[in-house]
């Protein structure tokens, strides 16, 4: 197994999956989805947070399998 991959590889999934690369906290990958975590931004592009923590969408997409 690799122990490493080229950040363009990474980059290229990640805006495949339709994310905004500039304000994804974290993406992580299970066998059965892929949970992305993108800071939220106000109407004037900053980011912004919610108390303490900032602000974040997080999106589940399931990872469909074949039959065979």
């Amino acid at each position: 197994m690799q122990t490493s991959i080229p950040f363009e590889e990474v980059a290229l999934f990640v805006e495949r999956l339709g994310a905004d690369l500039m304000n994804v906290a974290s993406v992580e990958i299970t066998p059965t989805r892929v949970t992305v975590t993108e800071l939220r931004r106000d109407e004037n592009g900053r980011r912004f947070s919610v108390g303490t923590r900032a602000a974040a969408v997080v999106t589940d997409i399931r990872i469909e399998r074949g039959t065979s």
